[in-house]
């Protein structure tokens, strides 16, 4: 998982990172209880991926726009 840019800490994080719903999931340090935000998957493979459906659809709008 990806992490956030995060201030400097000291401490040696132990992430308990909460169940994924939706692109991002909160993550909580078992050590300092320091909180921060983790993408649930690599950009262009799963969430911020565009559907099949949704592609066409934006491709039809530009190639109507061009005509």
């Amino acid at each position: 998982m990806l992490q956030e840019e995060l201030p400097e800490s000291d401490c040696k994080h132990h992430w308990m990172i909460e169940s994924p719903n939706g692109p991002t999931s909160v993550g909580t340090c078992k050590v300092c209880g320091m909180r921060a935000e983790f993408r649930n998957s690599m950009p262009g493979s799963g969430w911020d991926r565009e559907s099949p459906q949704a592609k066409r659809m934006r491709q039809a709008r530009k190639a109507g726009s061009q005509a």
